[in-house]
């Protein structure tokens, strides 16, 4: 039980930190066009 909740944890933390990334990549791409 212990386990699944740690790897959940990790999962959500990974899936956030990418997401942040993800939309700073987006927005440099935009003003770079721009």
């Amino acid at each position: 039980m212990n386990e699944i909740v740690m790897a959940t944890d990790s999962t959500i933390q990974d899936e956030n930190g990418a997401e942040e990334i993800r939309r700073s990549q987006t927005w440099g791409d935009i003003d770079g066009d721009s």
